[in-house]
């Protein structure tokens, strides 16, 4: 039972990666630019919408995803998710219930 204020635990039932970016070096000692994962979380995953632009005389689609995972305090804007194997720009994230979940709003272009 849930008393007034807390927010019931949400159905985390998808699979999620968590990826940041990172740059080492080859043997060469040449720069390598990649996204590495330094997370897989249960996740609930919701399709917040999809959009079209039409700019630079192309159509561009974007779909926008809502992410709801466990509170961690290492996840920042400048990362992304990854999840069905496509890549999503994390655009926002808001705690929810006193450091119990996260919602990770993140976009993706759509294929």
């Amino acid at each position: 039972m849930y008393t007034r204020g807390q927010i019931a635990a949400p159905k985390l039932d998808r699979r999620v990666e968590l990826q940041a970016f990172s740059v080492s070096r080859d043997e060469a000692g040449q720069p390598l630019k990649c996204w590495q994962a330094y997370a897989t979380v249960w996740a609930r995953v919701f399709e917040a919408r999809a959009d079209e632009k039409f700019t630079a005389e192309q159509t561009i689609a974007t779909v926008t995803k809502e992410f709801t995972i466990r509170y961690r305090t290492d996840i920042a804007v400048k990362h992304r998710v990854v999840f069905e194997e496509k890549s999503y720009d994390i655009k926002s994230i808001s705690s929810l219930g006193r450091r119990k979940w996260l919602k990770v709003i993140a976009k993706a272009r759509a294929e």
